[in-house]
């Protein structure tokens, strides 16, 4: 089987196209063989996607027939429910409870909840004081959207993006990242079952320079990334010269911290599942824990004997709650942050296997790390690993004055294994433009 990229009505050929196999984290079988899209592909796909703008079947219908396909969008998701779960946890390597339980379901509720948010987009009647005058605004789309995933939570992630996109009745192009495109391209086959016009969402399969190469195209207007700072900070420099609006969710250091008044026992559960969601691939897994000095001890000792108990395995065992990583340059990436930490204390926890050694693939499982230190320096505390990895620090230092030392943008702190309240980027202003008369 030969997956290609889908442009406009038709997929694209694989003649002529670089080839690559993909393999399962797990087990390192081969799952398919996808074609990599050309330069020329990208012009191909942008230029529809600018048709797509002006196609009436796109361009004319009212706000609540994009609702109505939206919402054929997430019924036709859930219709294809067990396929969409085995092709993430085949292809990205995370735990099928998860994929059925939070991934497939969270993409069908998104694109519900957008369905009705297509009729609530409104403008504004604003007074001045020129006679004879009406002002007005009004939101209309942006136009062709690039929209970059990450490969951690393929299916959800391009869902949050895809589902405001057209529910403002912009045209999207997806670029999954290449090491899982399984889900996200038969999100699109899905996308078009529905209903939605060819033109309007497509799918380029690549790497990174096809991705650099949406993001530079004069004739996108619009870029979504998510993935690595690194990269974030090349997007901003790359859509410099044509000012293109540019929506970024980069990294993730989610600190934790328990004070010395915690319930110990809510701030095990929080922090382990908090540091091992998803096998600690993802933005939001509490990567360090700040613990005052007199409770650092006990929830050092509780926590790795807490992580003792949890099952590494193949991704398609049901009983698995630590998945392998999704290649094993990630898992050396994660140990070259462990062992290059210096100096400092460490606890080490090997987890129980839930699958035969001949059942998976030992290179790509990593079982979970708790370490201590004192040094607000190390890597560990101050660079995402995205892995099953987290380090306590013991302090009585005020919090504020501490995470400030660390020198990394957080995200919103936990206390006590409870998350704060924080702010969510809301999707369809994004996506939206305001227009004054």
């Amino acid at each position: 089987m030969i997956l290609t990229s889908l442009i406009g009505r038709e997929s694209a050929t694989a003649e002529s196209r670089v080839l690559e196999v993909s393999l399962s984290p797990s087990d390192g079988s081969e799952l398919f063989t996808f074609a990599h899209a050309s330069l020329a592909d990208v012009d191909a796909a942008v230029a529809s996607a600018r048709q797509g703008m002006e196609m009436p079947e796109w361009r004319d219908i009212t706000p609540d027939h994009r609702g109505q396909l939206l919402w054929r969008v997430s019924t036709l998701i859930e219709e294809h429910a067990d396929e969409l779960a085995l092709m993430d946890a085949n292809d990205a390597g995370m735990p099928l409870a998860m994929s059925r339980g939070v991934n497939v379901p969270l993409a069908a509720q998104v694109f519900r909840y957008y369905a009705g948010f297509a009729t609530k987009i409104e403008g504004r009647l604003s007074q001045v004081s020129i006679p004879n005058t009406m002002h007005y605004t009004t939101r209309e789309p942006i136009g062709v959207c690039a929209l970059i995933t990450p490969w951690n939570v393929p299916l959800a992630i391009a869902a949050w993006k895809l589902a405001p996109a057209l529910a403002t009745g912009n045209t999207a192009i997806l670029k999954p990242a290449e090491q899982a495109v399984w889900s996200t391209r038969r999100l699109v086959e899905i996308c078009r079952e529905a209903g939605i016009p060819g033109e309007v969402v497509q799918v380029l399969l690549g790497g990174p320079e096809i991705g650099q190469a949406l993001v530079r195209h004069r004739g996108v207007d619009k870029v979504s990334f998510t993935g690595s700072t690194e990269v974030g900070c090349q997007i901003v420099a790359d859509v410099a010269p044509t000012l293109k609006r540019v929506s970024l969710e980069l990294g993730g250091k989610a600190p934790s911290i328990v004070t010395a008044s915690a319930d110990m026992d809510q701030a095990i559960m929080g922090n382990l599942r908090g540091a091992l969601f998803n096998s600690g691939q993802a933005c939001g897994a509490y990567t360090r824990t700040f613990v005052h000095r007199s409770r650092a001890d006990e929830f050092a000792e509780r926590i790795a004997e807490a992580a003792k108990q949890m099952r590494v395995g193949h991704a398609m065992n049901e009983d698995t709650e630590l998945g392998p990583l999704i290649t094993r340059g990630q898992v050396d990436r994660v140990l070259s942050y462990i062992e290059g930490a210096g100096p400092r204390v460490r606890i080490s926890c090997t987890a129980v296997t839930s699958s035969p050694a001949t059942d998976w693939n030992s290179a790509t499982s990593l079982s979970p790390r708790f370490s201590r230190t004192s040094r607000t320096t190390c890597a560990l505390l101050r660079r995402r690993s995205s892995g099953p990895s987290s380090r306590s620090c013991p302090s009585m230092t005020r919090t504020r004055r501490l995470l400030a030392r660390t020198r990394v943008t957080t995200a919103s702190p936990r206390l006590s294994g409870r998350r704060t309240s924080s702010s969510r980027t809301r999707w369809p202003n994004v996506f939206a433009q305001a227009r004054c008369s």
